[in-house]
């Protein structure tokens, strides 16, 4: 034997030999997970963010779950385990290859050169809702291969005209009076919650919707149709109902934002409904469960949104705010239920969570980590007794 080959052959010993095949014929906790929620949710195969749906599902439902290699469930790993199951791959959905989406952009960007991703996102899913799951990276290559230079940048004085319009159209879209008593409350109390909120989060007051949707139509209110929309009616200032975080605020914007998609979807669905045809109910079927679980996640961090039904000519209210008496999670006095909301495990991504729990002892990495297992007397010792 060469010195070469025996060394080599040295270095080998003593490691521990990976039986693959066994690795690979072992049963995969992931796997049965995705493949169980969608024989239980079919029409969700059909969905674009099925991957991001599934993922939430584990989160919630097996919180504890990992990959075999003690990975997070993620969106990558679960769209990567639907491929490995052998499920349909989703169609992409391309701009090039629709020449009304090509069209569309070309005049939005002729009308409005700084016009931002999002904003041209928001006009294609008017064409197709699928389009409302373009990321902007996306949609900003798209531009820079198809339209180069013709985009342009805000200057700094546009942008702080266009801030100042913002501001004027937040105020505007206040009802001041109506929102006195929580601001006063949020003066009151926000010295109890210093201990447990971690730095550059604040307490502060929230509207049941966002701007954009404090409506009683389909068209959305924006810094250049507020005023006329405000002196026709359609557009209605809303006063601040309930205390939240800059944290759970976000949030809200998001879960908010995901309900006024589906809401539409669902209706644009159920005007053309084949109540017969097993394949439309089934899709229909899927957007009714996931709006139930955006609604759900509100209730868990005390939040509520109002949106104007068109189909139904009124508004509807999703989520639960705290202390409203039908909150599932938290019923008692909605300050207190904040309160209890930031440290207890089962709300937000939990206790100790930076961004949720914002306990301020716990922005450690480790100490989040050893937290999410702690039981309630072990943290209250961790946080120095906190009392509620």
């Amino acid at each position: 034997m060469s010195k070469l080959r025996w060394l080599a052959r040295s270095a080998k010993k003593g490691r521990k030999k990976h039986n693959y095949p066994a690795t690979r014929n072992a049963p995969n906790p992931l796997s049965d997970a995705v493949s169980n929620y969608f024989k239980v949710n079919p029409g969700v195969l059909s969905r674009s963010n099925r991957g991001v749906i599934v993922a939430e599902h584990i989160k919630e439902t097996q919180p504890t779950l990992t990959t075999r290699k003690g990975a997070e469930i993620t969106r990558n790993v679960v769209n990567k385990t639907i491929n490995t199951l052998g499920y349909d791959k989703l169609p992409k959905l391309s701009i090039t290859n629709n020449p009304r989406a090509v069209t569309l952009i070309a005049n939005l960007l002729k009308e409005n050169p700084n016009i931002k991703s999002t904003a041209i996102r928001n006009e294609l899913s008017k064409i197709d809702p699928e389009y409302s799951g373009l990321s902007a990276p996306t949609i900003t290559r798209y531009l820079n291969r198809n339209h180069p230079g013709e985009r342009q940048w805000k200057t700094s004085e546009q942008l702080r005209a266009a801030d100042k319009i913002r501001h004027e159209m937040i105020s505007a879209m206040d009802d001041a009076a109506g929102s006195q008593g929580i601001v006063a409350l949020q003066e009151t109390i926000s010295p109890k919650f210093k201990d447990i909120l971690a730095p550059g989060q604040t307490l502060s007051g929230a509207h049941p919707a966002l701007i954009a949707n404090r409506t009683q139509g389909n068209i959305p209110i924006g810094q250049k149709n507020y005023e006329a929309m405000l002196e026709s009616g359609e557009a209605i200032p809303e006063a601040k109902t309930f205390l939240t975080t800059k944290w759970r605020n976000t949030q809200h914007t998001q879960l908010e934002n995901q309900l006024k998609k589906l809401m539409d979807q669902k209706n644009t669905m159920a005007s053309n409904l084949d109540f017969r045809n097993p394949n439309s109910m089934k899709s229909y079927d899927a957007i009714t469960a996931e709006m139930t679980g955006v609604t759900d996640k509100m209730s868990r961090l005390g939040l509520e949104s109002k949106l104007w039904n068109q189909s139904k000519n009124r508004y509807d209210y999703f989520g639960n705010l705290y202390g409203s008496g039908t909150n599932p999670y938290f019923n008692r006095s909605p300050a207190l239920s904040l309160r209890e909301s930031i440290i207890d495990p089962t709300v937000g991504k939990g206790r100790g969570y930076v961004k949720g729990g914002l306990v301020s002892l716990l922005r450690n990495k480790t100490l989040q980590k050893m937290a999410r297992n702690l039981i309630p007397k072990q943290f209250s010792i961790l946080t120095g007794g906190l009392n509620v």
